[in-house]
């Protein structure tokens, strides 16, 4: 009997951290551009006492910008 409840319990710990991985994965997803902001300037200024408020907020920035598209070259470079 102790055996069938010992494996009811691991089951059910490992279900229960199996949802909880789950649901951060998706909650990361579906952050706002502005909480985005915050947790990058959150976890740059923990990383290092001596950045500035500023300072942070100018690197996180230029992370979340998105990158704008290459250009397609045709080959046909201007001759002259």
């Amino acid at each position: 009997m102790s055996r069938i409840l010992l494996a009811i319990i691991i089951a059910a710990a490992v279900n229960a951290t199996g949802v909880a991985t789950a649901a951060t994965a998706s909650n990361t997803r579906s952050l706002s551009p502005r909480q985005q902001l915050n947790a990058c300037m959150t976890r740059a200024m923990a990383a290092s006492r001596t950045l500035s408020y500023n300072d942070a907020s100018k690197m996180c920035k230029a992370q979340l910008k998105p990158n704008p598209p290459a250009l397609a070259s045709n080959g046909n470079a201007a001759k002259s």
